[in-house]
């Protein structure tokens, strides 16, 4: 791997994501003053249901455009994905026509139909997102990516705090456009190149969806599977805790992956490119190794830090409302932890051309996390539900990090100990917190001990990054 490329690259993409990730938590304390957690509920339901239909805009085709390296077959693969958004975004208008109603029924809440149109037109602009956000991967025009994450941040924060007054509809119709932002961003650079250049035909579209087919038949249903898991509580909790204890899931779960989002996506966008050259050359065992060490050293000082302090600061930032989300938090945080090693590493998946294998991966994943949250759900509780639902979802991506660290070539048990080497220490930072928590009741020397942890694990997370990035 070319160390300064990478990096450079890595560093423009996780400064627009740092960026628009900050002024979403800066507006959110604001948000929760201005919608109550039924419009959170509201937008956590809006959320599944497009993280679904995403997958299926294109097919899973958009994928290649990020790992092909002929100009020519990204062209050629770039117009047949438009082709299937658009088709698809037709069909979704039809299906909402038909079933819009019912399906507002099943999930058991009464909005303004406005929404339900929302739907097809959030499809449109989230496949468009996805789709040229992979064009530009492949091209490497990485600070395209980060101007357009800027702006989808913007657009939906300016636009949910003027529509407010619209209460359900404005919060939705600002998420739903934030997507048409980002997607015209990336657009225009390739608009003229797109349409203009010769090198594509009906002839060459057809040949790379045939060379492609693994795409639709393995990864898009590992990809739709994949995304039920991640926003399965989005899907499930409104049955048993209603769109109120959704919208304190969201809460909790937007809060809790905020800081380390930027971290999942800028690495596994940056990742993709560079992966598929170092397996072409026999290097991605220690590309691997490095990525794993990376994550674990910078992912396990926001996970510790929200797991000791959501439930002080949440009631303060958002509201008193709020504070439930701040127990949920804490759990979050488990899941959240392996989530940000296991979500950047799962992209080398199609470059290993194992579809087969994340295929398998997220029906376990699905199958377990239902379990866990049904177990919750029984004994009436939210939290408990939360609870099982990060631990179970823990152990499943531990194990699929090293089944991936195993088909590149690199060690598992090398991988394991640098999982430890790197989350050891900031845990151990807070033991005394959490013993002097469990036997008292926020006595000054329990404070003292939080006040410890923090300094200790700040101070090791500057030591820790820089041996991921280097010693790994």
């Amino acid at each position: 791997m070319k160390g300064q490329p990478f990096t450079r690259h890595f560093l423009v993409l996780l400064g627009g994501t740092a960026t628009s990730q900050l002024i979403l938590v800066a507006i959110t304390p604001i948000l929760t003053r201005l919608y109550s957690p039924d419009s959170f509920g509201l937008i956590a339901i809006l959320t599944g249901i497009l993280s679904v239909l995403t997958v299926l805009s294109s097919l899973r085709y958009a994928q290649v455009l990020a790992i092909v390296n002929s100009d020519l077959e990204r062209n050629n693969i770039l117009f047949l994905c438009n082709g299937i958004t658009i088709i698809n975004f037709v069909l979704s208008v039809i299906l909402i026509r038909m079933f819009g109603q019912s399906i507002l029924d099943w999930f058991d809440t009464s909005v303004d139909p406005v929404i339900m149109w929302l739907v097809p037109i959030g499809f449109l602009f989230a496949g468009a997102q996805n789709t040229y956000r992979l064009l530009h991967i492949g091209r490497r025009n990485f600070q395209i990516i980060a101007i357009s994450q800027v702006t989808k941040t913007m657009a939906t924060v300016i636009l949910q705090l003027s529509l407010f007054t619209f209460g359900e509809v404005g919060i939705s119709i600002g998420y739903i456009l934030g997507f048409g932002f980002a997607a015209l961003v990336m657009l225009v650079p390739v608009l003229r190149v797109a349409v203009l250049s010769p090198e594509w035909s009906l002839v060459g579209i057809l040949k790379a969806a045939y060379r492609y087919k693994d795409f639709p038949i393995y990864s898009s249903w590992a990809g739709l599977i994949n995304n039920i898991n991640q926003y399965l509580p989005y899907f499930i909790f409104p049955f048993y805790f209603g769109v109120v204890g959704t919208g304190l899931f969201l809460l909790a779960h937007r809060m809790t992956f905020a800081p380390v989002s930027m971290l999942i996506k800028t690495t596994a966008d940056v990742l993709m490119p560079y992966a598929a050259e170092a397996h072409h050359e026999g290097r991605l065992d220690a590309l691997v190794l490095r990525t794993i060490a990376t994550l674990t050293a910078i992912a396990s000082i926001p996970c510790v830090l929200i797991a000791v302090v959501s439930p002080y600061i949440f009631p303060m930032l958002f509201g008193s409302e709020w504070a439930l989300s701040g127990e949920l938090a804490k759990y979050i945080a488990i899941a959240v932890f392996f989530n940000t090693i296991g979500n950047p590493i799962s992209r080398l998946i199609p470059i290993l051309e194992r579809q087969g294998v994340g295929l398998g991966f997220n029906i376990i994943m699905f199958i377990v996390r239902s379990v866990a949250i049904f177990m919750g759900a029984m004994q009436n509780s939210i939290v408990l539900a939360t609870l099982y639902f990060s631990i179970s979802s823990a152990i499943v991506w531990c194990g699929y990090i090293l089944i991936i660290a195993h088909l590149s070539g690199a060690s598992w048990i090398r991988s394991i100990m640098l999982m430890i080497r790197f989350i050891l220490f900031p845990v151990v930072a807070f033991v005394p917190y959490w013993f002097t928590a469990f036997f008292s009741n926020g006595d000054h020397l329990t404070y003292a001990f939080m006040g410890f942890g923090f300094i200790v694990v700040i101070a090791y997370g500057l030591y820790a990054t820089r041996q991921g990035f280097i010693k790994s």
